[in-house]
């Protein structure tokens, strides 16, 4: 009787040395879970964090945009009926572009400008900012520091998802795009010199609307025609590359944890 009592009892610790072995087993691969789902949220927080700081270029070589100008009240004495500008290059954030601007008495003026999209520099904003902007991300622009802006800097202060009708005289095309928005105002207080709303196409930063409120005149601004909006995108499942990224890292973690205890398994088998 006593070996197999003596039998039972190893039984009973092999059992329980198995069980040991799997409980241990399961809090591993619940702590790789844990730091697993930790990685990722700090993964998709890093992105947007990055992102946000640095921009990025949504326009090409190509692209370009006609901007009608509407003035109501006591304009200026020469002003731009409609301006049209072309993407000539992009090197990194450096763009440069082909400006013209038909004015109203009826010239031309016609220049090549250059700068880096993430200074905001002249005849470059307000017509395009950084592309993919969230809200709560600042703009900047040199042209908004010497009108008195603190800073240079403005927020994105929404989103909204709005039809953009382009074309005219019968290629009348619309397409539903995401809109980021922002509001400002600019003068000497109390009574500022210009209340100013304006909303940019995301994906590729091109103004789309903007409203001035001036002293003498009212201001409107509106994209007319453009060769860089070819699609609906408002409505539209976009891949987030920051969602790709997280579900690879994530497959990652786990065929490691699973190789892990795949390998370990059969260390123990080969030892008995």
């Amino acid at each position: 009787m006593k070996p197999n009592i003596l039998r039972i009892s190893l039984n009973g610790l092999t059992s329980l040395g198995n069980d040991r072995v799997k409980m241990k087993r399961k809090k591993a691969v619940r702590l790789v879970t844990v730091f697993s789902l930790i990685a990722i949220l700090t993964n998709l927080a890093g992105f947007k964090l990055v992102f946000s700081a640095t921009g990025s270029v949504g326009v090409k070589p190509g692209d370009m945009m006609i901007h009608d100008l509407l003035f109501e009240g006591i304009p200026p004495p020469v002003y731009a009926d409609f301006i049209f500008r072309e993407v000539l290059s992009v090197d990194g954030t450096w763009i440069k572009l082909n400006y013209t601007a038909f004015l109203s008495n009826k010239t031309i003026d016609t220049k090549i400008v250059e700068g880096d999209l993430m200074e905001g520099p002249e005849y470059i904003f307000p017509v395009i900012i950084p592309s993919n902007l969230e809200v709560g991300d600042e703009i900047y622009s040199e042209a908004l520091e010497k009108l008195g802006i603190k800073g240079g800097r403005i927020i994105v202060k929404g989103e909204r998802t709005a039809e953009v009708k382009l074309g005219g005289g019968g290629h009348e095309r619309t397409f539903v795009r995401t809109l980021i928005y922002s509001e400002f105002s600019y003068g000497t207080p109390p009574w500022p010199s210009a209340n100013v709303t304006a909303e940019w196409d995301k994906t590729t930063g091109i103004l789309a609307y903007m409203y001035s409120r001036q002293r003498d005149f009212n201001l409107t601004v509106k994209l007319v025609e453009t060769n860089a909006i070819t699609e609906n995108v408002g409505s539209s499942f976009l891949p987030d590359y920051r969602l790709i990224v997280a579900l690879a890292t994530l497959g990652l973690l786990t065929a490691l944890v699973t190789y892990s205890i795949f390998k370990s398994q059969g260390k123990r088998k080969r030892g008995k």
